[in-house]
């Protein structure tokens, strides 16, 4: 009677302990090439990941993470508070190394292991400079996105230097079939719990950089400079006109009073890495301005990310008016507020005293013109391959005092 006691007793003691806890153990091998991690973000008294061993498997080494041996089998106990699917992430990091013309794997493949977790796989590229590496995606393309995918397949690309900006996100179910990356760039693929996913999911090549060369005109009143963050990707931006060697610099070049100048980028897409400001002047007496509007070729640079600034030079004691054509006025905004078609303008005006006044608007509001005193610039900044007007504003000038028409 008393051992059948004991032994109720110990059965509940067991049904207690695992009963509050979620327990998996498995037996994973990796494959060769891949760094596999298991983690947990749980505290370690309610959550680990242990390797089990010895006789009759009575040794076992416990962690918040762990990476596993490549082609080495290990059996791992996954035991948690919590429900184990959701308390544990596994990474499978791989390289893909390229050189000039071939990479190796070229066949990019998943593994299927710990399919019971959400799992990240990883591959960084490395491939000599001035090489471009090509992942053909096979199956569904890829939609560029900022919202998490419905689908339980994300896709993310880096670089190792973003310019400031994050990683890009793709979805399944786009037009997207092809990466082009440089080195040093990481893609991953982030998969639900479960989630079946293909064994195969690229194609690696590599191959010389190809640039892109362009034909601009810029007139003699309009300063253009073509730059980017000298932080960012190698992308070098060179002049040539035919007779001499091409002039070329990493970062900027800067362009006045050329006719069909030949501009030559050494990457693909310098849209995505060179903003373009352009530069005018306008000339003004007491009665009027000249030119008598701020003009600017709408097709120049187009695809880039343009900012057109206008410097106005007036006389003292000179009432200098702005009139914004088209339907649509604008609107003012305040301290940190941002144009949600990411059209801007900018109006800053220097009084007789120095001090300068900055108002800024953004399209869609009643104002549709505006009366200044004093030297004026007007900036009107323009979102990459958005349309730009030949004309941004009329100007007129008047004494101070007198009506402006």
């Amino acid at each position: 009677m008393r051992l059948r006691e004991t032994r109720a007793f110990l059965g509940l003691l067991l049904l207690a302990v695992f009963g509050s806890s979620d327990c998996m153990q498995t037996v994973v091998r990796s494959g060769k090439g891949s760094t596999v991690t298991v983690s947990t973000e749980l505290p370690a008294d309610q959550c680990a990941v242990c390797t089990v061993g010895g006789a009759n498997d009575t040794q076992t080494s416990c962690h918040a993470s762990f990476t596993l041996v490549p082609e080495e089998e290990v059996k791992l106990l996954f035991n948690c508070s919590q429900p184990v699917e959701q308390s544990y992430a596994v990474t499978i990091t791989q390289t893909i190394e390229c050189t000039k013309d071939a990479c190796s794997p070229a066949t990019v493949e998943t593994q299927p292991v710990l399919t019971q977790f959400t799992r990240t796989f990883s591959w960084e590229l490395k491939a000599p400079e001035k090489t471009v590496v090509s992942l053909d995606i096979l199956g569904e393309g890829l939609m560029e996105t900022t919202q998490p995918c419905t689908t339980g397949f994300q896709y993310s690309v880096a670089t190792s230097k973003t310019d400031g900006k994050g990683p890009t996100q793709y979805c399944r179910g786009g037009s997207v079939t092809r990466l082009d990356l440089p080195n040093d760039a990481t893609v991953s693929l982030r998969v639900e719990p479960k989630a079946p996913v293909e064994s195969v999911v690229f194609q690696a090549s590599a191959g010389p950089l190809k640039g892109r060369t362009m034909v601009v005109s810029v007139d003699p009143g309009t300063t253009v400079v073509v730059s980017r963050d000298p932080g960012g990707l190698e992308c070098d931006v060179c002049t040539a006109d035919g007779s001499t060697t091409p002039d070329c610099s990493p970062t900027e070049k800067t362009l006045t009073n050329v006719d069909k100048l030949s501009l030559e980028f050494s990457c693909p897409k310098p849209q995505d890495m060179y903003s373009v400001k352009m530069k005018k002047k306008i000339e003004c007496t007491k009665s009027s301005c000249t030119p008598a509007a701020g003009e600017v070729d709408p097709d120049l640079f187009k695809d880039f990310r343009r900012s057109v600034t206008w410097d106005i030079q007036v006389p003292e004691r000179t009432v200098l008016s702005l009139d914004f054509p088209g339907g649509d006025g604008l609107k003012e905004i305040h301290g940190a507020e941002n144009c949600k078609d990411g059209y801007g303008y900018a109006v800053s005006s220097t009084k007789s005293d120095g001090t300068v006044k900055t108002s800024g608007f953004c399209k869609g509001g009643t104002v549709s013109r505006l009366d200044l005193l004093g030297a004026t610039t007007v900036t009107v900044e323009v979102p990459k391959g958005e349309e730009l007007d030949q004309t941004a504003f009329n100007v007129k000038a008047a004494p101070r005092g007198e009506a402006l028409s």
